[in-house]
């Protein structure tokens, strides 16, 4: 069984630490409510990811090549097209994987008039043809104890905090970055 609680926070102007703020009062409440659901020897392993983007000014040809830039150092073989990147790590000591990633990212909008449209699959078929609302740089940063259920350590009720707090430095450190970007 999977469980997960996604918040979202688009177009609000609430600072970043405001934001782990709400996040972490949400999150408390629903690892209370899963260990109640499941006990913790029923927990296998528990994970986090959150997802920070950055809008820019500029093409997504634009964003892909300033990646490669960056984390790339190979020699291409035409115009880069797309690029992003992801890579994990293990904390052998407290056997926690991080994953980090990036990549490009947009958001399109489509307006419709009145209650309903008249045919549902214009939103699957022509998404491509809507407008770019934003577009910018994702990151995407992940914490999660598969590394304890590979090494049968059994986690206890207080790895959600531990977790979370991992995840917040990551995210303190990872957003400056994307900031700076």
């Amino acid at each position: 069984m999977t469980v997960q609680i996604e918040l979202n926070f688009n177009d609000q102007d609430k600072k970043f630490d405001e934001t782990l703020e709400i996040i972490q009062k949400n999150f408390k409440k629903f690892w209370s409510g899963v260990i109640k659901f499941k006990t913790i020897n029923e927990v296998k392993d528990i994970g986090m990811v959150l997802t920070l983007n950055k809008p820019l000014k500029t093409s997504q040809a634009e964003i892909s090549q300033r990646l490669f830039d960056r984390f790339f150092k190979i020699t291409p073989l035409g115009n880069v097209a797309s690029a992003g990147f992801q890579v994990g790590f293990l904390d052998n000591s407290d056997h926690i994987f991080y994953n980090i990633s990036a990549n490009h990212y947009e958001m399109r909008e489509l307006m419709v008039n009145g209650d309903k449209p008249s045919d549902p699959t214009i939103f699957i078929n022509d998404v491509g043809n809507w407008p770019i609302k934003e577009l910018g740089i994702e990151l995407k940063l992940d914490v999660n104890s598969k590394p304890m259920l590979e090494a049968a350590i059994a986690i206890t009720e207080n790895i959600g905090d531990m977790l979370f707090d991992r995840l917040k430095e990551l995210a303190k450190i990872y957003s400056q970055k994307l900031i700076d970007w």
